[in-house]
This record gives C-alpha cells, sequence and structure tokens, in this order.
C-alpha cells in the first residue's frame, strides 16, 4: 500500500502533500512531507510503499482497536493551464496554515475568503503593510473572476487579458494598493492602444482617476487642437487631479496654442 494523490484536470500541477500514518504510542515512522512536486496530469504523488499486512498485525501497534489512524493533507499550489501559463490557486488554504504566518485573506461576499502570498501582497502594497493587518475585505462590486485575476497579475502571472479586464484590474489594484499591477496594466493599455484605436476621452479620463502618468501622456498625444483638449477637460474632475496631472494637461495646452501661433 502506498499514498497516491492525482490532479487528471490539468497538464501540470505544482503540490505540496503530506502523509502520515500513526502508531497507537503516537510515534509516526512514516511521516512524509513533499514540499514542491511538480506532476504531470496522469502522474501521481506516491510515498514509499508500505505492507498492508504489517499495519493489520496488532504486533507492530498501528491498530488501536482495530483501527488505523492515517494523516494526510493536500495543497495545489499552482496549475498549467493549456496555453502553458502557471496560475497560482487562491481558493485553498495554505499548506499547515495554522503553524505558518505566510497567508493573507480577501474575504469576498458572504464570508468567502481567497488567499495569496503574505509576502508578495505586502511587499506590493505599502497600503496593505502599513495597516498590520492579514486580511482585507474586497468590494461587492468586485467578482471573484475579477479579484483572482488582479492577485495572478499581482503574483507575477502576465495573463494575456482584455482591455476592459485590464481597466477592472487597474481600478481593484488601486483600490489595494498593488503599484506594479497598475504600471504592468498601464504598459498593457498602451501597447494594445497602440494596435487598436480605443476612445480618446475614456482613455484620458482613466489615466486621471488612477494616475496612470505614461498612459496620459501617450492618450494626449492624439490632440491635435486646444478645443479638442478643453472638450476632455470639462468632462473631468479637475479639483481632484494630481499635481502631475494638472502639470502635464497645462503643458499639452500651451504646445497646442503655440503650435497654432
Amino acid at each position: 500500500m502506498y499514498p497516491f494523490i492525482s490532479c487528471p484536470n490539468h497538464p501540470k500541477v505544482q503540490v505540496r502533500a503530506y502523509f502520515n500514518i500513526i502508531k497507537k504510542d503516537g510515534s509516526s515512522p512514516f511521516e512524509k512531507e513533499s514540499k514542491c512536486l511538480y506532476l504531470e496530469s496522469n502522474e501521481g504523488c506516491k510515498d514509499k510503499y508500505v505492507d498492508i499486512e504489517d499495519l493489520l498485525d496488532e504486533e507492530n501497534g498501528y491498530l488501536d482497536n482495530g483501527a488505523l489512524t492515517v494523516e494526510y493533507g493536500v495543497q495545489v499550489e499552482s496549475v498549467e493551464d493549456v496555453n502553458g501559463i502557471w496560475r497560482f490557486n487562491f481558493f485553498d488554504l495554505f499548506f499547515n496554515w495554522q503553524n505558518q504566518d505566510n497567508m493573507f485573506d480577501f474575504i469576498i461576499r458572504q464570508e468567502n475568503s481567497y488567499f495569496g502570498h503574505k509576502q508578495i501582497i505586502k511587499l506590493h502594497s505599502k497600503k496593505i503593510s502599513d495597516s498590520n493587518k492579514d486580511w482585507v475585505r474586497v468590494p461587492k462590486s468586485v467578482t471573484v473572476e475579477e479579484l483572482v485575476m488582479c492577485l495572478q497579475i499581482t503574483h507575477g502571472v502576465r495573463l494575456q487579458i482584455t482591455v476592459k479586464e485590464l481597466k477592472k484590474t487597474i481600478e481593484i489594484a488601486s483600490r489595494f494598493g498593488f503599484s506594479n499591477t497598475v504600471r504592468y496594466c498601464e504598459q498593457q493599455l498602451i501597447k494594445m492602444d497602440e494596435q487598436t484605436k480605443l476612445k480618446l476621452t475614456r482613455n484620458v479620463k482613466l489615466a486621471v482617476k488612477f494616475k496612470l502618468e505614461r498612459y496620459l501622456n501617450h492618450s494626449i498625444k492624439k490632440i491635435k487642437a486646444p478645443e479638442r483638449l478643453m472638450s476632455i477637460l470639462k468632462k473631468l474632475n479637475v479639483e481632484k487631479m494630481s499635481s502631475a496631472t494638472m502639470k502635464t494637461l497645462l503643458s499639452k495646452y500651451l504646445e497646442l496654442i503655440d503650435f497654432l501661433e
């Protein structure tokens, strides 16, 4: 007999696994922990073979009133999708989470939680790090799919997502203080804007709202007349603009006036 754990629904998975057979006196001669295993879809997480007859022999001390005590645990840390991209698993509690201070909770509707790596979360967010909390509550307007997408990018996964998804990720990342995630999405928006012409007014509004200075500079390059710039400015909340944004827009306005003269 030996323990066998497999995940047939994914091309490859990264798992942590634990298996133990406890003797009647509390000792653990078969305790085994595998910290990082990369498995093919048809490959199991195996441990050393144990003869069932040895376990059922009362003289060997495994049976307690005719019963065996077996401890086991498995955590799927990440999975590979069909495109070859590895994604983290944020849906399950961390391995041995009760004894390790390495998990950060994102609490969503109905008290459901999703779990990120605390060191990564606090490294990327000064806002969360300064709060000294190990959890945050996710706004009701954010779906599970949107939260997970943001967490994947924050943990370093480079997803190929749509303009709409990038904008939503920027909104979520800004709320949690994930500045690197915001910058990554900003870079992707600039690349995608060069390929598919997006609506200028919406782009400027987004850049101003989330202080995307590079995206703002990229967007206003398309403005060729001061009247066009002024029509966009009338749709913005000037009072809430950062000083850097105001300087950028003023500089663009003066540039357009000089060009006309």
